[in-house]
């Protein structure tokens, strides 16, 4: 049985955007210290290694949002955050989310890649 789209009313979105607000003022340092782990690992990654830092990037782009998420689920509650939750995924105990996680940054590269090349090949630049 897949997941289905709910259809939620436009107040929803008020809502997520007034909760992530909340959240921010939570702890407001610990929330930009996972954001800086999150596109600080992507940047480090993207420029290290060109194209193919790039794709694994975006291959490991679910990991990684995973990790920002479980520490906003911290922060939320009331516990310390440090730059390393954002790995937390990667972990042993992580295991069982490997291969969904690695499907889902393969269709994420592949269809970033596909974005990034489809209109210049259209245009033969």
């Amino acid at each position: 049985m897949g997941t289905r789209a709910r259809d939620l009313p436009p107040r929803a979105g008020w809502l997520w955007l007034h909760k992530g607000w909340n959240l921010f003022r939570k702890n407001p340092s610990g929330l930009l210290v996972l954001l800086a782990a999150y596109l600080g690992t992507l940047f480090f990654l993207s420029a290290l290694l060109r194209e193919a830092g790039v794709a694994l990037a975006l291959v490991l782009n679910p990991w990684l949002s995973a990790g920002l998420m479980t520490g906003c689920r911290l922060i939320d509650r009331g516990l310390p955050v440090t730059p390393g939750v954002i790995f937390s995924p990667f972990l042993e105990e992580n295991r069982r989310l490997a291969k969904p996680f690695f499907r889902l940054g393969l269709w994420y590269a592949i269809c970033g890649i596909a974005i990034t090349v489809l209109p210049n090949s259209l245009t033969g630049s």
